[in-house]
């Protein structure tokens, strides 16, 4: 799944620590009548982007009256939500993840709220004619939620966000700036560096690195690369046939076979770290953050956090640079970049058990105003940047803590500068003009690449670039979805479904480790046992339904 776009990108939305959900999720008065709501986050929220204890969080909650307190789940979020939905004790607010509104919609756990929002003034606003893609269905026009993606969904052009296949700087120096553009590109840059660096801060060095064992985490970097190395759009775990619009699993397409005996023969030969389908997220950061993993397969913001703290501790040339590489780069395009346009999945809804909903919604309403962008990415006037002639100008320390990026990490934890701006519901994306002509993110072409670090401009010298995702191609240069992006549709409408969902990516999980991790002699016998898995439980029968579920979001969209 993208959930660089609903997250993180699908992710990164602001998150605080939360004791409990507690007294069945009702908001509580807090000091100088401030209130205090719950947010039970079932996705990939970080709390380093999101805690409000910090003069920007404060500043928000001085405006509004609203504080938000979340509780993280432990595990698998499935079993989470399955004990909240069976013992009624809601919080005041669900982050959601997969199927998760569909099956609190059907219990009659989350709030309507499309009257709501079609009168709040700033939310309303800023999405515009695609308001309407916040109703649930066709059958049920309501709005649960507010959404969970950008309105514009251009990437930022100094910076690739999203999956790609990333190699450390270092190696990159030393293999002389080759163009990577193919899986044996990846690998002969990573072998050779190894070769010549068995161990990196007194520990041996990692070829390649995947987290597969910590809840949906598997899906960025383990399976969504197979299907994008393979020129094809998230889809998350489907296919859809652009033509037909049939929707199969998308491990049934042949490059995905190809794909994965490609990691077998990486792990074969020693490249692959062998704790890969073992290691918890935390396991897997603290070896990114140790500098000795030279090539990641993973979105930009899954690893940020950790190579911050690689650079800060072992240098610049221990971060990475990303690139699109394809099973066969002459007759495909790597295809990450697709428009899906905004699309009501993820973010946020509001649950039965919230007091003061008018409030929470008001709260949401001022972070998508103008004012609220502004404080979200540009922090306190005077205390982070002056008015000048009209146009904010950001103090010389915030210039210099924010663009280096050895101090960017705290920076952005102390100030809250930028720790917001991944709120992608309440935030238009990249190219926004606010009214006073500035753009609200100003990473400029020029100021961005000035702002890079020695070792990251020597490489996008080298390639001849000005910002890093300008070796990925746009999304005008690949055909927009009628439907959106297929992980966004609430698939999993029967109970049966949702069994064979779970039961598909058990099965996936545990038959791509087995296939990968195999003697290569024994890998296609392995993948055809995988195949076999996936039609005796019925995975046609999703397939069915997310098919039905693309022709009628289609439909709803005034596409058909």
């Amino acid at each position: 799944m993208k959930k660089v776009a609903v997250l993180f990108c699908i992710c990164a939305l602001f998150v605080g620590v939360l004791a409990a959900c507690g007294n069945g999720g009702t908001a509580e008065g807090g000091i100088d009548g401030i209130e205090t709501f719950t947010v039970l986050a079932l996705g990939g929220l970080s709390y380093d982007r999101a805690d409000m204890d910090c003069p920007i969080g404060q500043r928000l909650s001085e405006i509004t009256g609203v504080r938000l307190v979340y509780e993280f789940p432990v595990g698998d979020w499935t079993e989470k939500l399955a004990l909240v939905i069976a013992s009624g004790d809601y919080p005041d607010i669900i982050a959601h993840e997969g199927t998760s509104m569909s099956q609190l919609v059907e219990v009659g756990a989350l709030v309507p709220l499309r009257e709501r929002i079609e009168n709040t003034t700033y939310l309303s606003a800023l999405l515009g004619d695609q308001i309407g893609r916040l109703a649930f269905s066709i059958d049920d026009p309501e709005f649960y939620g507010f959404g969970g993606t950008t309105v514009i969904s251009e990437p930022r052009p100094d910076a690739y966000w999203g999956v790609s296949f990333a190699v450390q700087f270092s190696a990159l120096e030393y293999a002389g700036y080759p163009m990577i553009t193919t899986l044996q590109d990846f690998e002969d840059v990573i072998a050779n560096y190894i070769a010549s660096n068995p161990e990196i801060n007194g520990q041996p060095a990692l070829g390649l690195s995947l987290v597969a064992a910590d809840g949906w985490r598997w899906k960025i970097s383990v399976t969504n690369p197979s299907f994008l190395a393979s020129g094809l759009p998230d889809d998350g775990e489907w296919f859809i046939n652009p033509e037909t619009f049939q929707a199969t699993s998308h491990y049934r397409n042949p490059e995905a076979r190809e794909y994965f005996r490609w990691l077998n023969h990486m792990n074969n030969i020693g490249l692959l770290d062998p704790e890969s389908f073992t290691q918890s997220y935390d396991a897997y950061q603290a070896k990114v953050s140790s500098g000795r993993v030279i090539g990641l397969i993973d979105a930009l913001w899954q690893y940020d956090i950790a190579r911050l703290q690689a650079i800060s501790q072992f240098g610049y040339n221990r971060d990475y640079m990303g690139f699109p590489v394809l099973l066969d780069p002459e007759n495909t395009i790597w295809s990450s970049a697709r428009s899906s346009g905004f699309v009501n999945a993820g973010g946020y809804s509001i649950t039965t058990a919230a007091t003061n909903v008018d409030r929470i919604v008001d709260f949401f309403d001022f972070i998508a105003s103008e004012e609220g962008m502004i404080l979200r990415g540009w922090g306190i006037e005077d205390e982070h940047y002056t008015i000048e002639d009209g146009i904010m100008v950001r103090k010389p320390w915030v210039v210099e803590q924010r663009a280096d990026m050895v101090t960017a990490l705290e920076f952005r934890r102390e100030t809250g500068i930028g720790k917001f701006a991944g709120w992608a519901m309440f935030t238009p994306g990249f190219g926004f003009t606010l009214s006073n002509g500035q753009l609200l993110d100003d990473f400029c072409d020029q100021e961005s690449f000035d702002n890079n670090h020695p070792a990251a401009l020597d490489a996008l010298n080298a390639y001849g670039i000005r910002g890093f995702n300008m070796l990925f191609p746009p999304s005008s240069a690949i055909p927009s979805s009628p439907w959106g992006a297929a992980w966004t549709l609430p698939i999993g409408q029967s109970e049966e479904t949702r069994v064979i969902v779970q039961l598909a990516e058990d099965a996936t999980l545990r038959n791509v480790a087995r296939a990968v991790l195999a003697d290569p002699v024994d890998f296609d016998t392995e993948w055809d046992n995988f195949m076999a898995e996936l039609d005796a439980i019925n995975v046609q029968l999703v397939e069915e339904e997310v098919t039905a579920l693309v022709y009628e979001r289609m439909r709803m969209w005034g596409y058909r």
